[in-house]
């Protein structure tokens, strides 16, 4: 998720955003022993590893590190609820299971999986492409406009 909003805020996609998130995520959840409590409490201290590790990379510069810093911190709320509602507290293996089927590369649709295991994350999905859209100044395209119809759902691309 947070990959898809840094593409979007620097306008360019690069297949390191999503290494440098995950070794944001790793450095913070593992080797600093925090949780996505401390990320929910402290937005701002993760939102800062992650620029550091897409500095790091190489992926952006100085000159934008303030504003996807700022940007990366507006996203987390609504992509901390959505992670909530697919991998809650209890942390039922039911869930774990159907994300990992919703999430495997041969699936078509992740979200009607999830839904399909009575994980509906609909909601939580379209409010974090809305949070998105916002942050960057990119309106979303508006649903049913494409030539697949409103019907079939978001498409693999969705956040």
């Amino acid at each position: 998720m947070l990959a898809v909003l840094v593409a979007n805020h620097l306008g360019k996609e690069h297949e390191d955003i999503g290494w440098a998130i995950g070794d944001a995520i790793y450095d913070y959840l593992v080797m600093k022993n925090k949780s996505i409590e401390d990320i929910e409490k402290r937005p701002s201290e993760f939102a800062k590893l992650v620029v550091e590790k897409l500095q790091e990379r190489e992926i952006l510069g100085p000159s934008v590190a303030k504003s996807t810093e700022r940007a990366i911190k507006e996203a987390i709320p609504p992509t901390i609820k959505l992670i909530n509602k697919m991998w809650p507290k209890d942390h039922d293996v039911k869930h774990l299971r159907a994300m990992e089927e919703a999430f495997s590369s041969q699936t078509k649709n992740p979200l009607r999986t999830l839904k399909a295991a009575g994980i509906d994350v609909t909601k939580e999905v379209e409010e974090l492409r809305n949070a998105i859209a916002e942050i960057t100044g990119k309106k979303p395209k508006a649903r049913g406009s494409t030539s697949r119809g409103s019907r079939r759902g978001p498409s693999r691309n969705a956040p």
